[in-house]
């Protein structure tokens, strides 16, 4: 054995050296191939794991170097072989991983991410893992997922900072910067200013290589190049400093960006210097990296648009698409595959956009329709964007970005006369986020995937919710690592359950339904309005049984303020006659605007279906006065949908139970919350009309909430709550609050769910996606309606409305006429004061509109104890006489 060693460890020795001296020596790159390649195969047939481990890593990274294309078989064979002779040597392969992740990263493989997330699963939180956090970063700001990029890139911020690696610091911060950046707002503008003031500051105490000191210079004229802040002096300042230093260098690309930038900053003030910067910028592109000049023609296309030159507008725009991806707007059909393949769908998107823009303001007949065609496509593409961001905040951001898009096809679908394609976009305007999740939250619950994957990502999703909890009160760099791994987990885990089946894609695919099948669902004296709100115009849709028609509303500034005006008389009760004056005037202005008279003789007595969009809806419609001086709600059935296709997407499952829960805090642990004695009240009065389970006050607590959530079909909550809370919107219990976040995480089948609560389908206003109110966190883990409020409810009159709504149900009347008819019911009792909007129009309906079967009392119970009591008497009679 002592001689084997020796001779083994000279193999070793010699091979390591035979590499050494071939990569030293003076034949051509090519020959030492040759001759390396012939060394690992004898090392292969021999399986010399040891020998191969001692230099192919090195090997690998020499070929990257020299541009060879095997750099990355190499790599593979370098993870391979460390793990088959180190299987416990972490850090080594760690390296392994990272150096492959990184080589997939330039080379556009796929299997980056999941190489970069295996080296960091690893859990050593060394440089290298640092690294792999910050090339993860940029596949995921590539995708467009920027809220995914900003944490990997604190993430490696956090280990560089732990482990005194300073110097690294200065290019990952001014990754950052540029992700925050493209979220585009004042509030991310400001954190991207941090950042390249971080990085600033690097570069005075450490020094900076040309590239990051160029780099640098432009990310701090890009902070005042910026549509909201414009400092054209500033900006000027350190992009001339930045041309300074490309003239030194004598570098053609840097040089042909810095003319783009000028160009760039007077793209909106002075169209003719930047074309000039722009085709400066161009003409060395063309010569030293042509690949790269879609900038330019971009750029181009902009400025003559501007420039209402819209036929060379269209040109170079669709230059600019030909030179990134090869597709062209002239020739769709045989182009568009590898439209969809760009690596780049983020800039695809913004030139579609554009041209079909081009093409919208040439207003002809062929130009709309060329306009619609290309917006189709973008819608397309915009798709790929948004599912594949994996964080939700990132999948909401695109769909505000989907509104400029949105907004631009209605235009030119409402010009062209195409009704089909603008309900398809006003449609897609509205909860698709939502609908993609109720869609997945269905796909779990069908059986098709293995319990112990759905109690996995249960798991994870609570994990989550946890890290982010406490990552938000204490924030150490633990918790924030856990959370991204946590997150990472779900990720690879969510991948898989969509494996399982073609559901979920088909689902989401086919998502929006169609005008006419929206039409053919539609009964008699029965009509639905549909709004889209823009900046500038409302667009809308009526649809009923025999007529479809579309309107437009502007003078959106004046409504603005009829709707500011009407929503502060409405949300307290008339104190005078001059009030309800006042009211109705407002009032009136608003029906006739929001319905045209045209569409006033077809919703005459009927059912009325209104879907609004952005601030519209918080209005109550029932509350608005018809010509004929009566509150819409007297004319008509009132219901609220977030779209038509929203009542598609929600399930139809049967509830196998039926019961109802009514949950009554009346106290609350929480000192700031004041106490709800009328709640009680409200539920034994519904107690009177039907069975129900009451958790009231020590019982109203919400592990009883989360316990009792899946067992009933109407859920009753008498409470507090906050939709447009900070943090997150809340519904407050006995002992605690639940959040939206930790709805989320719950499942239910509810038929109907009540919030008697104060503002319950108010919250944040997300651009093209609606309001993120407590009622979408029900209908996301399956609940089919929802009836909430606008604001602050008044407790007496939203009792004797909802114990009505109780008994209209009991008598077999669908949700939406139950309310109606209790609302009703409230107004023709009420006089003076009492009988203001403000008591009774807050609440509101969504969703699945059926008679519900309410439960019934057992009558067993009482005849038991009437016949005991007959017995008894019976028994004491006859005793009594015996006597």
């Amino acid at each position: 054995m002592r001689y084997i060693f020796i001779i083994f460890t000279f193999y070793i020795g010699y091979s390591q050296s035979n590499y050494d001296e071939v990569i030293i020596s003076e034949i051509s790159n090519d020959s030492k191939i040759k001759k390396i390649d012939s060394l690992i195969e004898l090392n292969e047939r021999d399986l010399n794991i040891d020998v191969l481990n001692s230099f192919i890593q090195e090997y690998s990274i020499w070929l990257f170097k020299n541009k060879k294309t095997e750099h990355i078989s190499m790599a593979e064979k370098a993870v391979k072989y460390v793990k088959m002779q180190s299987p416990k040597d972490i850090l080594r392969i760690q390296k392994s991983l990272y150096i492959l992740g990184q080589f997939y990263y330039r080379n556009k493989n796929e299997k980056s991410l999941e190489t970069l997330n295996e080296a960091i699963a690893l859990k050593k939180y060394t440089s290298i893992a640092a690294g792999a956090m910050s090339y993860i970063g940029d596949v995921c700001s590539e995708k467009g997922d920027f809220y995914n990029a900003i944490a990997h890139y604190k993430m490696s911020e956090s280990i560089y900072l732990n482990n005194n690696e300073f110097k690294r610091l200065a290019w990952l911060y001014l990754k950052t910067f540029d992700s925050y950046m493209s979220l585009k707002t004042l509030e991310n503008l400001d954190l991207a200013k941090v950042y390249i003031l971080k990085a600033d500051s690097l570069a005075k105490i450490y020094p900076q290589s040309n590239k990051n000191t160029f780099k640098r210079l432009v990310l701090l004229g890009d902070v005042y190049n910026q549509d909201l802040t414009l400092d054209i002096p500033n900006a000027l300042n350190y992009y001339n400093k930045a041309y300074e230093l490309a003239l030194k260098l004598n570098d053609s690309i840097k040089l042909s960006i810095v003319y783009s930038l000028k160009g760039n900053l007077f793209n909106t003030t002075d169209f003719d210097k930047a074309i000039s910067y722009h085709n400066k910028a161009l003409k060395l592109r063309m010569k030293v990296n042509p690949n790269s000049a879609y900038v330019d023609y971009g750029n181009l296309g902009y400025c003559y648009f501007r420039k209402k030159q819209f036929d060379k507008s269209i040109f170079y725009y669709n230059e600019s698409l030909k030179n990134r991806s090869s597709f062209s707007v002239f020739e769709i059909e045989r182009t568009k595959e590898k439209l969809f393949k760009s690596e780049d769908l983020e800039n695809m998107l913004k030139l579609l956009t554009y041209i079909s823009e081009a093409y919208n303001e040439k207003a002809n007949k062929e130009s709309y329709r060329k306009a619609i065609s290309i917006f189709m496509l973008a819608d397309k593409v915009l798709d790929l964007v948004r599912i594949s961001s994996t964080e939700k905040q990132s999948r909401l951001f695109w769909r505000d970005q989907a509104s400029n898009l949105y907004s631009k096809s209605i235009k030119a679908c409402y010009a062209a006369n195409n009704l089909a394609k603008l309900h398809y976009f006003i449609e897609k305007n509205k909860a698709i986020v939502l609908q993609e999740d109720i869609i997945y939250h269905q796909l779990k619950e069908s059986n098709r995937i293995p319990k112990n994957i759905i109690a996995q990502e249960n798991f994870l999703r609570r994990q989550i919710y946890i890290n982010k909890k406490n990552t938000f009160s204490n924030n150490p760099d633990s918790l924030k690592f856990s959370l991204l791994n946590h997150k990472k987990e779900l990720e690879k885990l969510n991948d898989s359950i969509k494996k399982y089946t073609s559901f979920y894609a088909k689902r989401t695919s086919d998502i929006i339904t169609s005008l006419n099948q929206v039409q053919l669902n539609v009964v008699k004296n029965e009509s639905i309005i549909e709004y889209a709100v823009f900046d500038d115009v409302i667009y809308g849709v009526f649809i009923s049984k025999d007529n479809i028609e579309k309107f437009r509303i502007e003078d959106l500034e004046i409504i603005r303020t009829y709707i500011k005006e009407y929503l502060s008389l409405v949300s307290k009760p008339f104190s005078n006659k001059k009030d309800k004056e006042e009211y109705k005037i407002v009032a009136n202005k608003l029906f006739n605007l929001f319905i045209p008279k045209s569409i006033q003789k077809h919703i005459r007595n009927s059912k009325l279906t209104i879907i609004p969009d952005n601030y519209l809806a918080k209005i109550p419609f029932e509350a608005f006065i018809n010509n004929e001086g009566n509150y819409l709600i007297v004319q008509n059935e009132i219901q609220y949908q977030l779209s038509n296709s929203f009542l598609n997407t929600i399930s139809k499952k049967e509830s196998n139970v039926n019961t109802i829960a009514v949950f009554v805090p009346m106290s609350f642990k929480v000192k700031s919350l004041q106490k709800l004695p009328n709640s009680i009240i409200e539920a034994e009065a519904i107690m009177k009309v039907v069975p129900v389970e009451l958790f009231a006050n020590m019982k109203a607590v919400k592990s009883s909430f989360l316990s009792e959530l899946p067992k009933h079909n109407i859920l009753h909550l008498a409470t507090h709550a906050n939709a447009n809370d900070s943090i997150s919107p809340w519904i407050a219990f006995r002992d605690k609050k639940i959040t939206l976040e930790e709805l989320y995480l719950t499942k239910n089948n509810a038929d109907l769910v009540v919030l008697s609560a104060c503002k319950t389908n108010d919250g944040k206003l997300a651009e093209g996606e609606g309001v993120l109110s407590l009622s979408r966190g029900f209908f996301q883990t399956g609940t089919k309606s929802v009836i909430a409020s606008l604001w602050n409810v008044d407790d007496k009159a939203t009792a004797n409305i909802i114990v009505d709504f109780y008994k209209n149900l009991k008598k077999k009347q669908t949700k939406s006429k139950a309310l109606r008819n209790a609302k009703l019911s409230y107004l023709n009792n009420s006089s003076l004061s009492e009988s203001s909007p403000y008591y009774w129009a807050s609440l509101v309906f969504l969703g699945e509109n059926n008679a519900i079967e309410l439960p019934k009392r057992s009558y067993l119970r009482d005849y038991i104890i009437s016949l005991g009591i007959l017995l008894l008497g019976i028994f004491y009679f006859l005793f009594k006489k015996r006597g």
